[in-house]
């Protein structure tokens, strides 16, 4: 069906309802690809969490209650900002899949997430080590902030996993021939940590993987 009738574009209550729901669907998928989308909706989601984590004065004063509010509604803006810093480089663009490059995420008792990547499937050519890089390090912090409610929940469980003197909470192995893994155990880590540790790491996870791609590929 032709969209356009003498330069206009139809209604999309007039098209088919199958092209309506693959464009709705569409959109949703794309609801957060840019900042001005997310910007939209920051305030509201700042009063749901000053609602539902600071609902009364449990007994302070109007003023010692208002400076709390005051400095957690500061706090928030604080972390929203950071949030933009790090996502701006992937929202402002639609980025293509990486074949055989995907995020997990484990609920098991070490409760962990990060990336798996099929050498098979990967095609190092098509990004260089630093785009590689960038685009790794800002969708491993964003899913980091993502989790957060999993995080703190499950850093409340009674048995809930704590890291030992030589546990390494940013690690990498190989799952199986030519599928490797870069793992993070979030409740190990506060977020300013990982900002700081995950820059090394990565950079080394994405170094060998596409330093081993290229020797596959010789």
């Amino acid at each position: 069906m032709n969209n356009h009738t003498l330069g206009k574009a139809v209604p999309l209550l007039k098209r088919p309802i199958d092209e309506i729901v693959t464009i709705a669907r569409e959109a949703g998928r794309r609801t957060f690809d840019n900042v001005d989308t997310i910007e939209a909706v920051w305030f509201d989601a700042r009063s749901r969490w000053l609602n539902e984590n600071l609902p009364n004065a449990l007994g302070l004063t109007d003023d010692e209650f208002d400076t709390v509010m005051v400095r957690a509604a500061d706090a928030f803006k604080q972390g929203f900002d950071e949030y933009i810093r790090d996502m701006s480089e992937v929202v402002q663009t639609w980025a293509p899949r990486l074949p055989g490059v995907s995020i997990f995420f484990d609920e098991s008792s070490t409760f962990r997430y990060g990336l798996q990547v099929d050498l098979s499937r990967f095609s190092a050519e098509r990004l260089d080590a630093e785009a590689l890089y960038q685009r790794f390090y800002t969708r491993l912090m964003s899913e980091y902030d993502r989790l957060l409610p999993h995080i703190a929940a499950a850093g409340g469980e009674p048995d809930a996993y704590r890291p030992k003197p030589d546990d390494e909470p940013i690690s990498t192995f190989m799952l199986i021939d030519d599928v490797f893994i870069f793992q993070i155990l979030p409740v190990a880590l506060k977020r300013d940590v990982l900002k700081d540790a995950l820059p090394a790491k990565l950079r080394e996870f994405v170094t060998h993987m596409t330093s081993t791609e290229e020797e596959c590929h010789e």
